[in-house]
């Protein structure tokens, strides 16, 4: 690659590297520019002629230097044409030298271009070049031959954003993540010192995965400089994606802030189909840019997500200052915005709006507003009237009600519009209601109003499902579960959501199933149709092991919410527990339909577990290209394959504390077989004596009689049996069973039984632990066995050859 000194000894700002004072008009765009630029046009329009110029009669006599540098470009072959626009032409060309695909620009600055043109192009590839990040463009070779610059980059499988999507519109949360994406990447750039000045759907290329990436950052600006040859009132960029003062030519006063109102530009016309500003002419363009606010989003398209719309117009804002403070903190809004979590950006109110508005028509403001005075009086008579008639409508409606239904009418549940706010966001928290997240919004939503019993009886669920599903199964957990719902007993003891606090601290705590079911069963009046409600008299039909009424429940529940992702899950759940794998992928898939996998990884795990629990690994292996997905999929993927070495990196670089303690207690045992399986003994020892001593810590933390601590006696009896200790390995799981029996609990009670049966396994006691998989495999229950786990999953390699258990694990038998 060749060097440019100038750049390294810091001399780009000498004379003989700048254009002199800007005195006259671009004949293009009508822009200023100075009295050497060539043609007499600024260099966005000088740059966007390019090799285009060829076509002009006057650029004749140059045409058969153009023929020859195609037909021999040196260490390119050219094999064809794949762009063509503002800076030149793109082609897909093959380096020979290195025997590799390139897209090859040619810049056709040639025979009327200046020097500082030229040097200009040069310094700014040059800048360009230097970034390193995955999702720019990267740039191999900058040079010039037969008096044409040309740079090559890496060729992107794919094409241009503008040219795949066309005029259609983008689902806001594709574009989203999109732009997420993008702004990270411009992040990096700005970090490194580097303008791009040109951000829009062309310079933005889709791979065949659909990952973007940022090019043609021939308008980069090295921002550490005054420099590149760029000067203050040139026009750079494309009108209608460019800031209003970029637009003015204030090229000296760009900061980072002009790329976010570019990435905003994109942003909008992902959403709208069109980009924010768009004139008949360049000039025009540039006019309504500085005197036009964008129109609402959701006017042209209504499906826009207020917050979206609110985060794209903070980009566009007219002064800078307004907008994001980086590409970082917009990057960082978008995904709060992806994560269902509160945006940082406040929409502009409507007084606002008005403001603006008078500020740009004064004479006709003031106009409207004598006008508005005497329309007032007249309107105020009539909106009484309109008020009472409603009014009376209301009531008559209100005569067919029930008195119940009435009172539920009537009834406010909070007049604090932001614990409102919160209150709705953790009903709607993707994970579940005992994810911490949701919990803090219940939190945050009683602390703004003590009084919103609504907030209190989820909050009460919540800390009853966090004890419940082992994120905390700490008896203070289970109390501050007790209190939140003695704070919804006492202010509304009648309120249906309050009976179903009361059912699900009743099941989730000391284990009343038929307390439940009658609390469940008075909400239910209150609230007839919620999924909510159904959904928890589902579970508990299922706790009590009455499948046919479980599956009933949930598939109401689902048809009458399909975006409520927790009664999706359950439903799927149930039908795992049955081994009716078919039907649970068919009910994951359509729940995925509704939420984003990476807002909701509990469905993409449970996609990839019911791929291993049916042994079709080629099917689970594209999920687990999700980085965010919890290390044990991967670790069982690779177990399974009996590829024991990339188990044991994926587990020790798993991390060390996480909220679900089950999952972080399942990669120690994992960890350990598979030290154990690829003959590392002194390694499992350590991982087993790490995992049993860290389990005993936990059981002392937990209450001694409730499901969290029954699976951690289970984990407990299998480290003992990993280190061949039989009593204590032994004792340990007959004390889970004892504590969670499937007498009792029909749903995981036999998955104590299972962890059993690997403590036999893993001591080589195939006598006791074939009896018990003969048995698990012809119940439903969480997770169960089939032949095919048997087949794979080395947990049972002690055993395999006995013929009993090679019966079990055959492919003739039966799964029910």
């Amino acid at each position: 690659m060749k060097e440019f000194p100038a750049v390294q000894a810091g001399t780009i700002n000498r004379p003989e590297n700048r254009m002199t004072t800007a005195k006259r008009v671009c004949a293009e765009c009508g822009g200023t520019v100075f009295a050497d630029a060539p043609q007499g046009v600024c260099s966005v329009c000088l740059f966007r002629t390019g090799l285009a110029s060829l076509e002009n009669e006057n650029d004749e006599a140059f045409a058969p230097t153009i023929a020859r540098m195609l037909k021999d470009f040196g260490d390119y072959e050219l094999l064809e044409e794949i762009g063509r626009g503002g800076q030149g032409v793109v082609y897909r060309a093959r380096q020979k030298s290195l025997n590799r695909i390139v897209a090859l620009k040619v810049i056709g600055l040639a025979h009327w271009a200046t020097e500082a043109h030229v040097k200009r192009f040069r310094m700014e590839a040059e800048a360009a070049a230097h970034l390193d990040d995955p999702r720019i463009v990267p740039i191999y070779e900058i040079g010039d031959r037969d008096g044409a610059c040309y740079f090559s980059m890496k060729f992107i499988e794919g094409g241009q954003l503008d040219k795949i999507i066309g005029s259609e519109l983008m689902p806001g949360r594709k574009a989203a993540e999109l732009m997420a994406k993008l702004a990270h990447t411009l992040h990096h750039a700005h970090q490194n010192g580097v303008l791009h000045r040109d951000v829009k759907p062309g310079n933005i290329l889709l791979d065949a995965k659909g990952e973007p990436h940022l090019t043609d950052f021939g308008l980069a600006r090295l921002v550490e400089t005054e420099s590149t040859v760029t000067r203050t009132l040139e026009v750079l960029g494309t009108p209608s994606y460019m800031a209003p003062e970029q637009a003015a030519g204030n090229n000296a006063q760009l900061t980072s802030a002009t790329d976010v109102y570019g990435l905003g530009a994109v942003l909008y016309q992902l959403l709208t189909g069109h980009p924010p500003f768009a004139g008949a002419t360049t000039y025009e363009t540039v006019r309504i840019v500085w005197e036009t606010q964008p129109r609402q989003l959701r006017l042209c398209n209504p499906k826009v997500d207020r917050d979206l719309e609110t985060i794209c117009l903070k980009c566009l804002e007219k002064e800078p200052a307004k907008r994001y403070a980086s590409a970082e903190a917009l990057a960082e809004d978008i995904e709060r915005f992806l994560r269902n979590e509160p945006i940082r950006s406040r929409r502009s109110s409507q007084l606002e709006h008005v403001w603006r508005w008078c500020k740009r028509k004064a004479l006709v403001a003031s106009l409207i507003a004598a006008l508005t005075i005497v329309v007032a009086i007249g309107l105020a008579g009539a909106l009484l009237e309109l008020r009472r008639v409603q009014a009376e409508r209301v009531l008559v409606r209100r005569a067919n009600l029930s008195g119940q239904e009435k009172a539920r009418l009537a009834a406010e549940q909070t007049k604090n519009p932001a614990a409102y706010d919160a209150y709705l966001r953790g009903r709607t928290f993707p994970g579940g209601w005992h994810e911490d997240g949701a919990i803090r919004l219940f939190q945050e939503a009683v602390k703004l109003e003590p009084s919103f019993a609504h907030a209190w009886a989820y909050l009460s669920i919540g800390q009853s499902e966090s004890y419940w599903v082992g994120t905390d199964p700490s008896p203070a957990r289970l109390a501050a579960a007790k209190d939140a719902l003695d704070r919804a007993l006492a202010l509304a003891p009648d309120l249906p959501e309050t009976h179903l606090a009361l059912g699900h601290y009743l099941y989730r705590g000391p284990h009343d199933y038929t307390g439940a079911l009658a609390e469940f069963q008075q909400a239910e009046k209150g609230l007839p149709n919620s999924a909510d409600v159904i959904e928890a008299l589902a579970a508990l039909q299922r706790r009590l092991g009455h499948w046919d009424e479980a599956v009933a429940e949930q598939r109401r529940a689902v048809e009458l919410d399909p975006r409520n992702i927790h009664a999706s899950y359950s439903l799927a759940t149930t039908y795992w527990i049955l081994r009716r794998f078919p039907e649970a992928l068919a009910t994951v898939d359509r729940a995925l339909a509704w939420v984003p996998a990476n807002r909701d990884l509990g469905l993409v795990s449970m996609k990839a577990d019911l791929f291993l629990a049916t042994g079709d690994l080629q099917a689970m292996e594209p999920l687990l290209a999700n980085p965010r997905l919890d290390p044990s999929l991967p670790a069982i993927y690779a177990l399974f394959q009996h590829r024991y070495a990339a188990a044991i990196e994926i587990l020790s670089k798993a991390p060390t504390t996480d909220t679900d303690r089950n999952e972080r207690n399942v990669e120690k045992l994992l960890l350990g077989l598979s030290q154990q399986r690829s003959g590392d003994v002194a390694a499992a020892r350590a991982t087993y004596q790490d995992a049993a001593q860290d389990f005993n810590r936990q059981l002392e933390k937990m209450a001694p009689d409730s499901f969290a601590a029954a699976v951690t006696h289970a984990f407990l009896g299998q480290a003992y049996a990993g280190l061949g200790e039989a009593a204590p390995a032994i004792a340990e799981g007959q004390r889970a069973m004892a504590i969670q029996p499937t007498s009792k609990d029909p749903v995981e009670g036999p998955a104590r039984e299972e962890r059993m049966a690997n403590v036999y396994a893993l001591l080589g006691d195939a006598d006791h632990a074939v009896p018990i998989l003969k048995r698990l495999l012809q119940i439903p229950y969480a997770f169960p066995i089939t032949p095919a786990s048997l087949r794979l999953d080395p947990v049972w390699d002690q055993i395999r050859n006995d013929p009993r258990f090679q019966e079990l694990a055959s492919e003739k038998q039966p799964v029910k």
